[in-house]
């Protein structure tokens, strides 16, 4: 039924890694040809260092007040937000060159660090 022939070797390996309250299991399988590839992968396997999270950026919504006669491509520049410009447009539906009211609300992407 399968591509395999009966005498080419199926590879497993298999961790059980305690971290905290959890107990994770990883298996990795592959043909005798990846034995090191997938030993390795499993063994690589560690907890995040402080430094691995504080690196670790997610975008966030955030809502900011406009400035008078600013435009979307002007506060986006001034709030740094990341958003595609296009995007922006849709989610505040506005034209990036359309004049904002001073403390009008629009929504913006900022890349933040990640907390948890």
């Amino acid at each position: 039924m399968g591509s395999k022939k009966p005498e080419e070797k199926i590879i497993i390996h298999m961790l059980w890694l305690n971290m905290g309250k959890y107990t994770f299991q990883l298996i990795a399988a592959g043909d005798e040809s990846y034995n090191e590839l997938l030993r390795k992968s499993v063994e690589s396997i560690r907890p995040i260092t402080q430094k691995e999270k504080n690196s670790i950026k997610v975008t966030v919504l955030r809502i900011v007040a406009a400035e008078e006669g600013e435009t979307l491509e002007n506060l986006s520049e001034r709030t740094r937000n990341i958003l595609n410009k296009k995007y922006l447009s849709i989610i505040n539906e506005l034209e990036l060159n359309d004049k904002l009211s001073k403390g009008q609300l629009i929504k913006i992407g900022r890349a933040e660090a990640y907390k948890k």
